[in-house]
């Protein structure tokens, strides 16, 4: 895995260690390959990721429930879980959120090799921007404002667009 590449492609902050990045931009199909011969490695390294992807989950929700909170600051608190909810989903939110900041690009993500189709691995990036949330703020030393403010910088153009969608449903 190339970090310098990875560093520049996705606008991180600087960190002192890479290391928690890394482990996030690698499915668990790729652990279980890369770690084959040694069970205990595994397991832990899967344990890791998916606490990850658990931790970035819920700082995506903050980051988000604060836009929605300042995007629309007369609305009452139904309206804002309403307008937030597809923000906030794997499939929907998080998946356009890994798109938009490049995830799907080669050389940035890992994956192991019984994933091969394209629809497949698409519907994985969602987990895998999750699990970089939860990375990006435990390798600030868990300042809220270094995730949040990455993910403002570089993922409001497609809540907008996420939004917009959702307006124009019948």
């Amino acid at each position: 895995m190339d970090i310098e590449l990875i560093k520049a492609r996705l606008y991180l902050p600087k960190f002192q260690d890479y290391s928690l990045i890394e482990l996030a931009l690698c499915h668990k199909t790729y652990l279980n390959e890369k770690f084959a011969q040694d069970e205990n490695t595994k397991q832990q390294r899967l344990k890791d990721h998916k606490r990850l992807a658990h931790l970035g989950d819920y700082i995506m929700n903050v980051a988000i429930g604060d836009y929605v909170f300042r995007r629309f600051p007369d609305c009452e608190v139904g309206i804002l879980n309403n307008k937030a909810q597809p923000l906030k989903e794997r499939r929907t939110g998080a998946l356009a959120y890994a798109k938009a900041i490049g995830l799907d690009q080669p050389g940035i993500c890992q994956f192991g090799g019984s994933i091969n189709e394209p629809a497949r691995k698409g519907d994985l990036f969602g987990e895998i921007f999750e699990a970089l949330m939860g990375a990006i703020y435990l390798s600030s030393d868990r300042q809220f404002t270094v995730a949040h403010d990455w993910f403002y910088a570089h993922c409001t153009e497609t809540m907008e667009r996420l939004m917009a969608l959702e307006q124009s449903k019948p």
